[in-house]
């Protein structure tokens, strides 16, 4: 004569079962009230199925990968650069050049200004300068420099502002250094 055995329910904190567990232990709809649950616990800190999982790594991966919005920011910028032309200035510079150099025409300076130019104050010049010379080494800048060198010369102008405005922040933020001063002889 058979004997039959009589078995337990599996314990859902230890046994993995489909879909999720209310906290009796029965298999719960997923649903409160018409809306799903986003229960969050010691024992499931994603939620009950994970679903909480892709926002926390997208968020955990935004603070690991410091400055990506300048990155992201320059990207855009450097597409928009490269299908526009630079802005080119002429100025006299006749008297600055010096009496030797003066002639009837007098002597013209060519001063090229990106069309979109870097905000001095907002932008973060050290990553957007960084991504602009990868972009100046990069297939799509090699490109760029051959088939559309007005777009190319747009782009360098703003690296080149970039890096001024780079340039002026470390000096401004790097200490005056004191006059030396001469030590005092003995008598």
């Amino acid at each position: 004569m058979a004997t039959q055995k009589s078995f337990s329910a599996a314990d859902p904190a230890i046994v993995p079962v489909e879909g999720p567990v209310a906290s009796d232990g029965n298999l719960a709809s997923g649903r409160e009230g018409g809306r799903e649950s986003r229960v969050t616990t010691a024992a499931n800190p994603y939620g009950q199925n994970n679903e909480q999982l892709p926002e926390r790594l997208e968020s955990a991966l935004r603070r690991l990968i410091p400055e990506e919005e300048s990155r992201t920011k320059q990207y855009r910028e450097i597409a928009q650069l490269v299908s526009e032309m630079p802005v080119v200035h002429r100025q006299d510079v006749t008297a600055a050049a010096g009496p030797a150099a003066a002639s009837p025409s007098g002597v013209d300076a060519e001063v090229i200004v990106p069309s979109s130019m870097p905000d001095e104050f907002a932008d973060n010049h050290t990553v957007e300068l960084e991504i602009c010379m990868r972009w100046f080494s990069s297939d799509a800048g090699q490109v760029a420099k051959i088939e559309a060198p007005l777009g190319y010369a747009n782009v360098r102008a703003h690296a080149l502002f970039h890096r001024d405005y780079l340039q002026k922040q470390q000096a401004a933020a790097s200490p005056q250094s004191p006059p030396v001063v001469p030590p005092r002889p003995r008598r």
